[in-house]
């Protein structure tokens, strides 16, 4: 058993107060001996046990009550479940995270939706069992949590600098870490944590991303019982398997001239002609690259 907000269990040392009380008042009160209460003593000597015996239990059912008061107040969970607890079993807090890496502006199969854009409308789908539930986005890029008070609100001309493209890669495990640690400083309760990525290994693996998962696992099997974390795989591959790098650039009085190298995956199968689009000062003009070999 785990309590969501632990701290409240020092309130158990209120549960004495009763039994502290009792023990002060009988300290206050003094036998004188006094020739006519022995008459008095004797005509209630059949009832005093059962005197006793409702003062005691009084006193056991305060003591009880306030217990049960705290407990209530620190949210005990078992196994992942609330079993008492003031408020619904909504997880306190949603937290998504976003790869904004250069990938994820994939278009795959028959749908016009990018795997980012895709990724929001499976937040979007993930939020619905939970409208009470405060949302947190966290994306690759800035790594800081932001509150999001309605997710309908979400979009690019509100919230572009958090969910619109770029041209970055991402650090998955690094940006992983960060949040729950966030999460740990904040002091979260339950939590539900989805990730939305295209799973491309050069996101996840890093030189420190084995150090940062053996820290994540830490965590994660600290707060069992209270954060999961779930994927949103997208395993798509980009269409042409090139990378495009600019090599030189020559200039002469009226125009620039770039010398482009094209990198090709010689397992791809890529062959014939490249359609490629330069954007010079904001106007877009296509041209063709022929593959003659792996390296044009």
């Amino acid at each position: 058993m785990t309590f969501i907000q632990s701290f409240a269990l020092w309130g158990l040392l209120l549960a004495f107060a009763p039994l502290i009380i009792h023990l002060l008042n009988l300290l206050r009160h003094r036998s004188e001996p006094w020739a006519a209460t022995q008459f008095l003593l004797q005509a209630r000597k059949s009832s005093s046990r059962m005197s006793k015996i409702r003062k005691w239990l009084t006193l056991l059912f305060r003591v009880l009550a306030l217990s049960c008061l705290t407990i209530a107040i620190a949210r005990p969970i078992s196994g992942g479940d609330y079993f008492l607890s003031f408020s619904s079993q909504n997880p306190d807090v949603l937290v998504c995270i976003l790869d904004r890496s250069a990938s994820m502006e994939t278009i795959s199969g028959k749908s016009t939706l990018s795997n980012r854009e895709l990724g929001l409308e499976a937040f979007r789908e993930f939020l619905k069992p939970w409208p009470e539930s405060k949302f947190v986005l966290v994306d690759t890029v800035y790594e800081e949590p932001c509150f999001i008070e309605n997710f309908e609100s979400l979009n690019e001309n509100n919230y572009g600098h958090l969910i619109g493209g770029t041209e970055t890669a991402a650090a998955l495990t690094g940006t992983i870490l960060k949040t729950l640690n966030w999460m740990e400083e904040t002091q979260i309760g339950s939590a539900e944590v989805l990730i939305a990525s295209d799973m491309q290994r050069s996101n996840w693996i890093k030189k420190s991303s084995m150090d940062e998962l053996r820290r994540i696992d830490r965590i994660l099997k600290e707060k069992k019982d209270l954060w999961s974390i779930k994927i949103i795989p997208f395993y798509s591959s980009p269409p042409n398997n090139l990378s495009v790098q600019i090599d030189e650039v020559r200039r002469n009085e009226d125009t620039l001239i770039p010398s482009i190298i094209l990198n090709q995956n010689k397992t791809s199968g890529q062959s014939g002609k490249v359609d490629l689009i330069a954007r010079i000062n904001g106007d877009d003009q296509p041209f063709s690259i022929g593959l003659k070999s792996n390296l044009t």
